[in-house]
């Protein structure tokens, strides 16, 4: 075979298990779809802050102007969405170009959040948009001989060894940009060490093997440009991919010992090297996962009629919990999902569901899970916190006041953004709408400390906790005083949140009081102590 011929082998000959490529479908868009409604969601108030913007290209720039918190927020719910269904397996090959046109689209149109990582995920999906929905699909459509089976089984497609490529790169550049001083020194990995544990486990291991002090880091960070150049061969020659699911997955897992601020990206990695990695006998022994639920999914009403009403339904109800999301553009982002969701189950000739069942159940899914994960994780809370006290800062009093209303509706029942609002609105000569707001953050921290106070009586071993209760605690008394301000302009009764200001104070002093007793040295009891101080003597 000649150099040519070994060329076009390397990329169009590249075969493996299907069931590898499942996984990768899953795991992929999966994590990345949480990622995005549970972290990424949050930074979208970065976005046009101040009117200003430069975008990744200049083109989106030109074309698109400055990017809005809101239409980058929405942008992202709907990049979820796309995620979780390619990862769940609804209409595939649409939904991987959807999420790709949502996430690395908004990534080109600001560095307002520009992140490597990103960068890497936004050329994954790229690269799998090129491969064929075929290809990514965990159950034939049709019954199978035993030796057609088999076949259908193994999958080829230069793009999948594109991806692998991409991988190879990325781990390469990254330790090439290592093999400088600076880094060999073990100095930036000192400086990014800040875990005493991490750094008493290093001193231990220089002593062990006669060390001076420091150079057990020179030795690490020595270690990870080796480490990570070997990852990329690795990840280009298919004969070292089990030595590399040997090795490889390790640098991720010391990224977070180190507790290395990256957001999720060592998970993506972690799981990137044992999906892309495992040998093909591994991959072959799981193939019951990716077939498993097919006679549930073939279980689907055969009727035309019965399969248009369930479309419709289903388009129906996911657009209803869409609209649900406090979020601005809601209505967009329901017509959005309401009207996919009706493609995606609609029986029509050849790009109608394969399986209508599980398609319409996984849509309803998957709004359900996008709609729990925002608040969930309160990721939109804190959108919204943060746009607000943006605008706050910026002076912009009733856009604030506007945004902090939406971060509370994020937020019921729990302690949000209810005491800056009333501000605000008080600010605004809006007091008939701050009082009520002033009183139910009153009554939402009052519970709040009733819940903590529970919890420490369950466990009174844990410092963490009263540190907790002591900081709500004087959140409390906080309201309380500004209660009493408020009752006494009016001329209500002010000695019911007298009571309740000296009562937090002292259960305040308290929590911190059994807190350093558990952990005397804990910074953040020093300081609640401190703070308890301050405000007794300015009561």
């Amino acid at each position: 075979m000649n150099a040519a011929e070994r060329w076009h082998d390397y990329w169009h000959g590249f075969e493996t298990e299907r069931s590898r490529i499942v996984a990768l479908r899953v795991l992929l868009f999966g994590l990345l779809g949480f990622d995005i409604w549970g972290v990424t969601l949050e930074h979208a108030s970065r976005y046009g802050a101040g009117g200003f913007n430069v975008a990744q290209l200049e083109l989106f720039d030109v074309l698109l102007g400055v990017p809005h918190p809101a239409i980058v927020a929405v942008g992202w719910l709907l990049g979820g969405y796309f995620c979780l269904r390619a990862a769940f397996g609804v209409q595939i090959k649409a939904s991987i170009i959807g999420a790709t046109v949502c996430y690395f689209g908004i990534y080109l149109w600001s560095q307002a959040d520009s992140y490597q990582h990103h960068y890497l995920v936004g050329l994954l999906l790229t690269l799998s948009c090129f491969v064929p929905e075929a290809v990514w699909q965990a159950t034939p459509a049709d019954e199978l001989s035993d030796a057609d089976r088999e076949r259908w089984f193994r999958v080829r497609h230069w793009g999948l060894r594109l991806i692998y490529v991409q991988v190879a790169l990325m781990y390469f550049w990254t330790g090439v940009t290592k093999a400088d001083p600076t880094w060999l020194s073990g100095a930036t990995m000192d400086s990014l060490t800040g875990t005493p544990e991490v750094r008493a486990g290093i001193a231990q291991f220089e002593d062990a093997i006669g060390l001076a002090r420091g150079e057990g880091y020179a030795w690490a960070a020595t270690a990870v440009m080796l480490g990570e150049i070997f990852a990329g061969v690795a990840f280009a020659v298919r004969r070292l991919w089990l030595v590399g699911l040997v090795i490889i997955p390790w640098f991720h897992v010391g990224v977070e010992i180190l507790e290395f601020d990256i957001e999720w990206f060592s998970y993506y990695m972690i799981g990137l090297d044992v999906v892309l990695l495992m040998p093909d006998a591994g991959w072959r022994r799981l193939r019951l996962i990716a077939d498993g639920p097919r006679r549930w999914l073939t279980a689907n009403p055969t009727g035309g009629t019965a399969r248009m009403a369930i479309a419709v339904i289903t388009a129906a109800v996911c657009g209803y919990g869409a609209s649900t999301i406090p979020v601005e553009g809601n209505d967009t982002l329901s017509m959005v999902i309401g009207g996919f969701t009706l493609l995606a189950c609609w029986p029509t000739p050849r790009i109608g569901p394969r399986f209508p069942t599980y398609t319409a159940v996984m849509q309803v899914v998957i709004v359900g899970l996008m709609s729990s994960s925002v608040m969930y994780f309160e990721s939109l809370y804190d959108m919204y916190r943060l746009w607000g006290g943006d605008l706050r800062r910026r002076g912009q009093t009733e856009q604030a006041a506007e945004k902090y209303a939406i971060a509370n509706a994020a937020m019921p029942g729990k302690p949000a953004r209810r005491h800056q609002q009333a501000q605000l609105l008080e600010r605004m000569g809006r007091f008939d709408e701050a009082v009520p707001l002033y009183e139910e953050s009153m009554q939402v921290h009052r519970a709040a400390v009733e819940r903590l106070t529970t919890a420490t009586h369950r466990d009174p071993t844990d410092a963490e906790l009263f540190f907790e209760l002591g900081e709500d605690q004087l959140r409390l008394a906080d309201r309380c005083q500004t209660l009493v301000r408020i009752r006494g302009r009016t001329g209500g009764d002010v000695a019911e949140m007298q009571t309740c200001q000296r009562t937090a104070l002292l259960g305040a002093a308290e929590a911190a009081d059994k807190g350093l007793a558990l952990d005397p040295r804990s910074r953040e009891g020093l300081r609640l102590r401190s703070q308890v101080r301050r405000a007794n003597r300015g009561r």
